[in-house]
């Protein structure tokens, strides 16, 4: 693969993860860690990108949990 290619899907991958987050907003916020993989043809993982979301400590107790399957 050009390196070109490359660049042009890590920019796809970025603003596909984008639009997952404006689409599962509240799904974020379920403390868990997201990993969406690019790959080639043949399966093989080009890029990884990590999306992971949690309240900080002085809000834990003022933010009310995100139930379970939201």
């Amino acid at each position: 693969m050009k390196r070109e290619d490359l660049t042009k899907l890590r920019l796809e991958l970025a603003k596909f993860v984008g639009e997952v987050l404006k689409d599962h907003a509240e799904q974020i916020w379920s403390d868990e860690l997201w990993q969406i993989e690019a790959t080639d043809e043949s399966g093989l993982i080009l890029f990884v990108m990590h999306v992971s979301a949690s309240d900080a400590p002085a809000t834990r107790r003022l933010v009310p949990a995100t139930p379970a399957g939201v």
